[in-house]
């Protein structure tokens, strides 16, 4: 699975839904499935990935609490 982001909306799309369709329409990939570089993101951008992640909680978590969820799950 991939995390892809186009202005500041976020998917989770597979890598064959990314090549077929989602590339074409100007997305580009955050995060593949060893991760990319959490700490190089905003807030705001790691509330979205927890988010698409169902982690509960997000949105009154710190930074580095949204990165250590991000990195368990």
């Amino acid at each position: 699975m991939l995390y892809i982001k186009k202005g500041g909306h976020y998917r989770r799309v597979s890598e064959r839904a990314y090549s077929a369709h989602y590339k074409a329409l100007g997305y580009e990939i955050v995060e593949e499935k060893a991760g990319t570089n959490l700490d190089d993101m905003t807030v705001k951008e790691l509330r979205e990935l927890a988010k698409d992640k169902d982690i509960e909680g997000y949105y009154d978590m710190k930074k580095d609490e949204l990165i250590t969820a991000l990195k368990v799950e």
